[in-house]
């Protein structure tokens, strides 16, 4: 089986691929999974990190497989990233357009939530900012009293107060 592989080149080796085998598992009932996997291990020249893969690709290149593997795991992690900082929790629609909706809605609320922190210089977090604004949505306050408030008593006072305008305002 090894000599399926082609040898690693020096681009490869260069680039972080510091092995490229067949191998097969084993244990107790070995015959239950008769089949080779390639092995490539790869380490990420940015990080350091050292990486295993397993695949049954034996067609492609070492250096092929391991960045399709660590794009493949920066997916995974935007949308882990996702998850923990857009509150995406489920997604409503199971269309390719309703997903890309939604997350573009919850990309842009976390940008302009994210723009108010710093044009603000608010100390609260997202999360907090986010409650506070959706809390005071139909209140008439600009969003910095909601935002610059010293503490949060400060800002309920100031919201119980009529402001000029029928809606809430943004004054940056």
């Amino acid at each position: 089986p090894e000599h399926l592989l082609p040898k690693l080149s020096r681009h490869a080796r260069n680039s972080g691929v510091l092995q490229d085998k067949i191998i097969r598992l084993v244990g107790n009932n070995a015959s239950d999974l008769p089949i080779e996997l390639r092995l490539v291990v790869y380490r990420d020249p940015e990080t350091g990190i050292t990486y295993e893969y397993l695949t049954n690709i034996i067609h492609l290149s070492a250096l092929t497989i391991a960045k399709i593997y660590k794009s493949r795991w920066n997916i995974e992690t935007f949308f882990k990233w996702i998850k923990q900082n857009l509150r995406i929790k489920t997604f409503i629609g199971t269309t390719e357009n309703a997903v890309r909706t939604q997350i573009w809605i919850a990309m842009i609320t976390y940008l302009l939530l994210s723009y108010l922190k710093y044009k603000t210089r608010c100390q609260f977090t997202l999360l907090k900012m986010q409650r506070y604004i959706r809390e005071n949505v139909f209140a008439r306050v600009s969003l910095n009293s909601i935002l610059l408030s010293d503490s949060r008593e400060r800002m309920l006072r100031r919201c119980s107060r009529p402001a000029d305008h029928n809606q809430v305002c943004l004054q940056l």
